[in-house]
C-alpha cells in the first residue's frame, strides 16, 4: 500500500513539473542610451554645448546641453532609430 502511495506522489509531482513553467520569461528593453564628449578641433571640451538627437525615421528630436565637462547622455532614446546626432 505505501508503494502504490509513493508511486501516486511521484506521478503527481511530474505531471506538476510538466505543466509549471520552467524558466522565468524576462521583458524585452524598448529604450536605449546614447552618450558621449563634445570637443572642439584641438581636443578641447565644449561646455554647455547644446546636442540633439534626431530619429531620422519619425523626425522626433531631443536636445540637451553638455555638462561641465562636455559629457552627454540621452538614455531613454526610443529603439529602432536610426538616430543623428
Amino acid at each position: 500500500m505505501k508503494v502504490r502511495h509513493s508511486s501516486a506522489i511521484c506521478c503527481t509531482l511530474l505531471a506538476a513539473c510538466t505543466v509549471l513553467p520552467v524558466s522565468r520569461g524576462f521583458a524585452q528593453a524598448t529604450t536605449a542610451s546614447v552618450h558621449g564628449t563634445v570637443t572642439d578641433p584641438n581636443g578641447a571640451v565644449l561646455v554647455n554645448a547644446s546636442v540633439t538627437a534626431l530619429n531620422t525615421s519619425t523626425g522626433i528630436a531631443v536636445s540637451q546641453k553638455t555638462d561641465s565637462k562636455g559629457y552627454f547622455v540621452f538614455s531613454d532614446l526610443h529603439i529602432g532609430g536610426p538616430y543623428s546626432i
